[in-house]
């Protein structure tokens, strides 16, 4: 007959992992609430009916598997909180107590119209809608569809076993009862290969993965061509890193069932791990052809066609994955490298941001949003996604040197100024200091002491890079606008001497030059005439030296004709720019006042 412990796993299993209705189970909890009171509401099967002296050994062996069920119910605990939507512990308890204890006592007093009774209102009890989905979403996806299939035929078992034992106590003859006795050993067959798949499910859940091969080796001698167990030893097998033998049993379980999708998947992931990827292709298609709703499989099918880069083969396949499923955060990353790959960077960086939005926290790819934002001239939408990148990875100094310069971009120098400061904290470089520097002298335009700042940087730059012309030229501006006529012209001296590119020569030339004109007295007025002029003759093409010319013979007085020549040249060099039009308005008026034409 049946083997009551192996019916008592089943319930409580069953009990585990479906949701429970509230109406129903409080109804399920009047039925039998323990061992040794079993009530009815409804009067069908009156508890004077029972035996309940005669189950003392099933009640024992309920016993010994109720401490397995404990721990099985808080292992399921860590699977917040998806599980706790679905089911309490002390719903549990009280159910898998109901279902066992009602169906035992009924079985061991031979009330098997009883047994049946119970074991379809527990059933009732049981909302089996989102069985498939909790398990789906605390361990493997085909999981739910495997387990509730098995479980379908477990009470459709169950249930004929139970008419059957109770047409074998009504029969008459010896023929009869055999003729019953038979069907009910082959169905007996039947149960015990779905419970010991069950068993290997639990076990599997428990990552007991050595009893879930064992029992599904059990199922496998019970029935040699119940594709299903097969499909539970692969998962144990691949648990336990045994990747070849999983894949065996995959493949005995697609030929025992052409059609069993999960087993194709699973095979397919499979043979990306051996790096087969046509054999895992086709697979994928397969999954596809059979199950079109199959999310994972486009998605893998896409990531193999990316490697080999067929991309609109893989594009065409997230598409197909995001179609079905739009929540899918890592499809969006996939799908957002292509576009990215193909230049779309828009395309790229909408997918990007909703893969973040959906709980993506890679930091490559904020990194990659802040860039394409950064490109872009998103300045605040690159500095959200810089920020969050650090948040993750902060010891890098490129970030910190890209908020230093959206700030830049943005005119918030003092904020830049904090982000080179991180950057100088990892790598005191040249460039680090430099851009710092930079930021200082453009905050000291309203704040002095900014200069010092600025000359402490271009010192420490000095330091590292003696003939850097740009330290010099920067620092000599900074004692210039400090009224430290001596160290300015001692540094823009040194640029001149180190010879760089026209415009930074010109530049110090023309910056010595007001220093001599701040220190006064003809020689230094000798001294800034040369240096005026030297600025012009190397960048002759720049109008600001002209006016600057201009400006220091009106100041010295010298011959008219000259001061007036010189303003008409800065004006024929800068008349078309709307950059100078001030000084252009102020270069007109100053030839009229002197006397000349325009």
């Amino acid at each position: 007959m049946i083997n009551l412990k192996s019916f008592a796993i089943s319930l409580v299993f069953l009990a585990l992992f479906c949701s429970v209705n509230n109406t129903n189970f409080v109804y399920a909890n009047a039925i039998a609430p323990t061992f040794d009171t079993v009530v009815t509401t409804d009067g069908k099967y009156p508890v004077t009916e029972f035996e309940t002296a005669t189950v003392g050994q099933d009640r024992a062996d309920y016993l010994a598997r109720a401490n397995a069920h404990n721990s099985f119910a808080k292992s399921l605990s860590s699977y917040q909180p998806v599980i706790e939507k679905l089911l309490t512990e002390q719903q549990l308890v009280v159910l898998s107590e109901t279902l066992t204890s009602s169906a035992i006592v009924a079985h061991s007093t031979k009330k098997f119209d009883a047994v049946n009774y119970y074991y379809i209102k527990s059933l009732n009890t049981l909302d089996l809608s989102n069985f498939a989905h909790a398990i789906s979403l605390v361990l493997e996806p085909q999981i739910g569809t495997l387990v509730n299939d098995v479980n379908a035929a477990l009470s459709n078992n169950f249930t004929e076993i139970s008419e059957l034992q109770a047409q074998y106590a009504k029969a008459k003859t010896k023929l009869d009862q055999q003729a019953i006795k038979n069907k009910i050993s082959a169905n007996e067959t039947n149960f015990e290969t779905l419970n010991f798949t069950l068993q290997s499910f639990t076990a599997y859940a428990n990552a007991d993965y050595d009893n879930g091969k064992i029992n599904a080796s059990k199922a496998i001698e019970y029935s040699p061509n119940y594709a299903d167990a097969y499909f539970m030893r692969g998962l144990n097998l691949i648990a336990t890193k045994n990747s070849t033998d999983a894949m065996i049993d995959f493949t005995s379980a697609i030929e025992k069932d052409p059609t069993f999708v999960d087993a194709y998947n699973n095979r397919g992931m499979l043979y990306i791990e051996a790096n087969d990827p046509e054999k895992a292709i086709a697979d994928f298609t397969m999954c596809i052809s059979l199950r079109p709703d199959l999310v994972n499989a486009y998605i893998q099918r896409g990531t193999l066609y990316y490697k080999q880069n067929k991309k609109d083969l893989a594009l065409a396949d997230f598409n197909q994955a995001l179609t079905i499923d739009s929540k899918n955060a890592q499809t969006y990353l996939k799908r957002g490298n292509i576009y990215f790959d193909k230049g779309a960077f828009d395309l790229a960086l909408i997918d990007f941001e909703k893969a973040t939005d959906l709980g993506i926290s890679d930091a490559s790819v904020l990194l990659v949003i802040g860039n394409i934002n950064f490109d872009q001239k998103k300045f605040p939408e690159a500095i959200t996604a810089y920020y969050k990148y650090l948040a993750i990875s902060r010891n890098d100094i490129t970030v910190y040197v890209k908020l230093g310069n959206c700030f830049d971009q943005l005119k918030q120098y003092d904020t830049a100024i904090v982000e080179y400061t991180n950057a100088l904290a990892f790598d005191k470089t040249v460039q680090m200091y430099s851009l710092r520097a930079n930021d200082y002298f453009l905050l000291a335009a309203s704040n002095k002491t900014f200069y010092d700042s600025t000359i402490s940087d271009c010192s420490a730059i000095i330091a590292l890079d003696a003939v850097n012309a740009d330290a010099y030229l920067l620092r000599g501006r900074s004692y210039k606008a400090l009224l430290n006529q001596d160290p300015a012209i001692a540094d823009f001296s040194k640029v001149i001497e180190l010879n760089p590119e026209n415009a930074k020569l010109a530049a110090a030339f023309n910056f010595r030059a007001w220093c001599y004109v701040a220190k006064g007295g003809n020689s230094n007025n000798v001294h800034a005439t040369q240096d005026f002029l030297k600025a012009l003759i190397v960048d002759p093409a720049n109008p600001n030296y002209d006016y600057s010319l201009a400006q220091f013979y009106d100041s010295i007085k010298q011959a008219t004709p000259d001061t007036i020549n010189a303003y008409k040249a800065f004006l024929k060099k800068a008349a078309a720019n709307p950059e100078y039009k001030d000084k252009v308005e102020a270069a007109k008026k100053r030839i009229v006042e002197l006397g000349g034409q325009l």
